[in-house]
Order: structure tokens, then C-alpha cells, then sequence
């Protein structure tokens, strides 16, 4: 059996168990591979990444708050992880651990699928600047972005952010909350990797509808059963949006390789999401 897991402080909520194990069903893989959702306190952290050096572990997907912890004890690392200074997958070759980051790959794989909009010089307002935050700066290489403010209730880290986004060549700068209005407004993508709304969908929009002007693009890393009120009022404005559900698909395809599973794959994740959401992903529309 080989054994995949999701490492978290808080993983009840995650759809990644329920459309892996979709997939293997639906693949005839059931008897060979599990994934198992395993909640872990900070404190727990380095007891987790020791179980997972044992034979049977294939790989653990790494949510927040251990995607910068992890990194730090991996033996090894690839371009993505090394890149956002975070890891979200950690694969096991014998008794060592190496990381990538199939977050950067996902925001890199969804914002080319805007085609003409991804050629053109982008002014873009990042909110949140955790590790979800560095995937979503180390995502758009390759791409023209002409600003990039980043807002974060702690300052440290969105200036750290903003450092490492300029060691990377990008116009990384810290926003003030009291302007992520102002800012919204003059932007061509506005990404949301804070965990607004995760929990509770009903929450209201930080950001008002008027101050989208239909103009924005919306990318947002959070899922839940139903769109949040980000996602909603952004739609209501006109704006296109991605939301977490086909981060969260696309991601996933992204691991595949790293399991040495086929790309004929990925259809039975795309399914096993959609019946684990209750709903199809909300990809640019």
C-alpha cells in the first residue's frame, strides 16, 4: 500500500482526501493507494515529517500553517519550493524527503490560461503573504507585471514577500489595509491566498463590489461548498474569477508526475473533486 497524507493544523475542511481516494476508486487503484487526511499542531510537525521517512509513504500534501517549517527540513528541494521559499508536497525516495511546490505550478499552469490578458503588463494586489502568498508571487514568472502590492495584517511578513519578489525582479511593494480599496481599483489581478472565507463562505466580501469596476480579474486560493462572498461579489461585478476548487484540481494534476501516476489521471481527480464539492470548479468564468 502507498500511502499519501495532508499535513495541517486544521484538515477537516480539505476536499483532498475525498477526490484522491474518488480517483483511485474510479482508476482501480483502491488497493494500492490511500490518502489520509492527518491534523497536526505545530508542535507535532517534525514527529509528522518522521513518519513520513517510513516505508509505505509515497508523498504528504503540506497545507498552512507548515508550508515554510517543512521546507526547511526537507532534504532536498525543486525550482518551485526553493523559488517561494515554501513547500504544499513532500515526496519520499528511501528514508529522504524532497520537496516541490505544486502551488507555483498551478498559479503558473491557470493565469497562462488567460491567453492575451497573461501577455500584457499586469498591475496586481496580493492578499496575504503566507505560504499560499509566496506560490502566488513565485507563480507568474515569465509573465509582466508592472506592481505588485502586497497587503498582510502582519507586516513583516508582506515585506518580507515584497523583499524576496524583488530579489526575483518583480516591483514588490507593501500595501496599507486602510488602501487595499484604492488599490483593488487601479489593479488588472487581484489574488486572495489568505484564508478569508474558508469556514465560513457567509462571510462578508473585504472587498465591495464597487471597487471592482468589472475591471479585475479575481484569483482566489479558497474553496468551500459554495462560492464565498469574495468570489460572489466579484462575479456580481463582472469580473472573471478562479477560485480555490480549480487551484486546489490543478494542484493536484501538478502532483502527478511527482508519483510517477499517468496524465490520463487527471480526468478522475477533475471527477472526484466535482462530486466531493457538490459543484464543477469556477475556472475563468
Amino acid at each position: 500500500m502507498q500511502n499519501l497524507y495532508l499535513i495541517g493544523e486544521a484538515t477537516s475542511h480539505s476536499l483532498s482526501p475525498a477526490m484522491w481516494h474518488h480517483a483511485f476508486e474510479a482508476g482501480g487503484l483502491a488497493e494500492f493507494w490511500r490518502y489520509t487526511g492527518c491534523p497536526t499542531r505545530p508542535a507535532e510537525l517534525p514527529a509528522a515529517i518522521t513518519s513520513l521517512r517510513r516505508p509505505g509513504t509515497a508523498g504528504a500534501n503540506i497545507t498552512m500553517p507548515h508550508k515554510v517549517a517543512a521546507l526547511a527540513v526537507a532534504d532536498g528541494r525543486n525550482e518551485d519550493a526553493d523559488r517561494a521559499g515554501a513547500t504544499n508536497w513532500l515526496s519520499r525516495h528511501g528514508g529522504s524527503l524532497y520537496a516541490a511546490n505544486t502551488d507555483v505550478a498551478a498559479v503558473r499552469t491557470l493565469l497562462a490560461e488567460r491567453g492575451d490578458d497573461a501577455r500584457s503588463p499586469w498591475r496586481v494586489v496580493l492578499r496575504g503573504a503566507g505560504g499560499a502568498g509566496r506560490a502566488a508571487v513565485a507563480g507568474p514568472d515569465g509573465f509582466h507585471v508592472a506592481d505588485l502590492v502586497i497587503l498582510d495584517r502582519c507586516s513583516t511578513a508582506a515585506m518580507g514577500l515584497a523583499e524576496r519578489a524583488r530579489a526575483w525582479g518583480l516591483p514588490g511593494r507593501v500595501g496599507d489595509w486602510p488602501t487595499l480599496e484604492s488599490v483593488v481599483r487601479e489593479a488588472d489581478l487581484v489574488i486572495n491566498s489568505a484564508p478569508f472565507g474558508m469556514t465560513d463562505p457567509s462571510e462578508p466580501s473585504p472587498i465591495p463590489g464597487s471597487r471592482f469596476c468589472g475591471r479585475p480579474m479575481l484569483y482566489d486560493f479558497v474553496y468551500a461548498s459554495v462560492p464565498t462572498a469574495l468570489q460572489r461579489t466579484a462575479t456580481w461585478a463582472g469580473v472573471t474569477v478562479c477560485d480555490g476548487l480549480a487551484h486546489l484540481e490543478s494542484q493536484a494534476v501538478a502532483t502527478l508526475p511527482l508519483l510517477d501516476l499517468p496524465e490520463s489521471f487527471a480526468p478522475l481527480l477533475r471527477a472526484g473533486l466535482t462530486a466531493a464539492a457538490g459543484r464543477t470548479p469556477c475556472r475563468w468564468s
